[in-house]
């Protein structure tokens, strides 16, 4: 959680931040219960469908928050369709890349501007010590 926190630092207070409804459940608790009193506003829709993406689009919005695939639901976000609409918006996107591991997927690849990674998770050997990455 703490590349995930620290990827916030990104954005002022007032900000307005659009992830996937489906998102990890941590995730989801930390963006709506704790930084949402931080003065950040988050927007949850289905990343799957672009039309109900650019329908949260707001003049506030800076960042687009991409979990793919979707921990545990396992749906896979068009991340260039994503990045267009974040580009088109004048937003950012952020993807959580810790289920694939860059391994499988490279988000730069597709236009994503900052990828993080819970290193505790399949990065390495152990979990036993805690680590992020962004």
């Amino acid at each position: 959680m703490s590349a995930i926190t620290a990827t916030t630092y990104l954005f002022e207070k007032g900000d307005h931040i659009i992830a996937g409804k489906d998102i990890y459940g941590g995730t989801y608790r930390l963006f709506a219960d704790i930084l949402a009193h931080q003065h950040l506003e988050f927007s949850f829709v289905d990343m799957l469908d672009l039309d109900a993406l650019r329908a949260a689009v707001r003049p506030e919005t800076k960042g687009i928050w991409i979990e793919t695939p979707s921990n545990p639901l396992l749906h896979v976000t068009d991340m260039a369709a994503v990045c267009q609409v974040a580009g088109e918006a004048g937003a950012i996107t952020i993807a959580d890349n810790t289920f694939c591991s860059p391994y499988l997927q490279r988000p730069f690849e597709h236009g994503v501007d900052v990828v993080m990674h819970s290193t505790t998770k399949y990065l390495k050997a152990t979990p036993m010590l805690s680590e992020a990455a962004w």
